[in-house]
């Protein structure tokens, strides 16, 4: 299955407007999970850069992804944020082919490198190896988190 990919970088005025967009977010990510077709949303805090938010957000396709795009609070969000907040918003967008993930278990050493559907992402990586050992592996992003390069 082909998915859409989103990636959007956002540049605040300032790290309050950072903190209220914080706020306005956890109503945002609870509207999305109700869109039909997505499937995935990460975001962060740019490690050099705390007033540069970045966030990947994945689809079924481009038709959802439309959908929350035309969604009323998204938009109200979005008028929000270009109102004054916002200083500089870079969106780029993707199709997605294939999916693999590529693994070794520490236990056993079993490696392992297979197709898997994003929609699935959650229960594949929350599979353990045949031996046992489960790898660890982190929900549905639900926090800030600051990842350096």
């Amino acid at each position: 299955m082909a998915y859409y990919m989103s990636m959007q970088a956002v540049r605040f005025r300032s790290p309050n407007d950072l903190e209220l967009f914080k706020v306005l977010l956890k109503e945002a990510l609870q509207r999305v999970k109700a869109i039909e077709g997505f499937v995935n949303v990460n975001y962060w805090v740019h490690l050099d850069d705390p007033q540069l938010f970045l966030e990947t957000s994945i689809w079924e396709s481009k038709a959802a992804a439309e959908k929350w795009d035309k969604n009323p609070f998204h938009q109200r969000l979005k008028e929000w944020g270009h109102g004054g907040p916002i200083m500089e918003d870079t969106i780029s967008n993707w199709m997605s082919e294939t999916v693999r993930i590529s693994r070794r278990c520490p236990l056993c050493g079993n490696p392992c490198g297979r197709p898997f559907e994003m929609k699935e992402e959650l229960k594949d990586k929350s599979t353990p190896c045949e031996c046992g050992f489960a790898f660890p592996y982190l929900g549905t992003t639900n926090n800030f988190a600051i990842f350096s390069g």
